[in-house]
């Protein structure tokens, strides 16, 4: 049985968070982006930043990094069900809730406080501590489960393209060609003749 105050707990806390971090950093990087547009792409390419700035912060083991990447990471999960409609950002957004729930409720609080200061001000203080992240998470979770519902699974909110515009397009471009090729032309090139 493990210990929860032993080196080995927090070691395998450390290396739950790592694997979970490097992960998301290489799905963030092989993922195709060309859909991706505006604010969404802004937020892809902070969020892979960000990922980065933890792993420096890892390898040069800096709490002060890691406390940074904490802050910072807590604000991202508030702000991007909020203000993305990005079906990619909000399924990754889910996922990461849920992990984050069940690491919260696995290991009684967050992972990621295992690898900073105790005394740290920056995600340890006074307004910090008045939140309950325990419900903080679902509902952000629902946000992003509520949303991605709307904006991929109800097909009426889809763009509908208009397919008149092109098939007026389409039926003038063969009645020029066939005015063409009535005067003894090309396909359409209005010279006569061969070629």
């Amino acid at each position: 049985m493990l210990d929860y105050c032993s080196d080995e707990y927090k070691k395998y806390k450390i290396l739950i968070l790592d694997t979970i971090i490097t992960l998301s950093l290489m799905i963030f990087v092989i993922v195709d982006k060309s859909h991706i547009k505006g604010i969404d792409l802004y937020l892809c390419w902070m969020i892979i930043g960000l990922l980065v700035f933890y792993l420096i912060g890892r390898y040069f083991e800096n709490k002060s990094y890691i406390a940074c990447f904490h802050f910072v990471w807590a604000c991202f999960m508030v702000v991007i069900p909020l203000i993305t409609t990005n079906t990619f950002l909000l399924m990754v957004h889910l996922l990461v809730s849920l992990f984050t729930i069940f690491t919260r409720k696995m290991f009684d609080g967050c992972i990621v406080r295992t690898l900073e200061k105790e005394d740290n001000t920056i995600t340890n203080n006074n307004f910090t501590n008045h939140l309950n992240w325990d419900i903080i998470f679902p509902v952000l979770a629902m946000i992003s489960t509520a949303k991605l519902i709307y904006y991929r699974v109800i097909p009426h909110h889809r763009p509908i393209i208009n397919n008149n515009n092109s098939s007026k397009d389409n039926n003038n471009n063969n009645n020029n060609n066939k005015v063409s090729i009535e005067n003894g032309g090309g396909e359409g090139d209005g010279r006569g003749g061969v070629g």
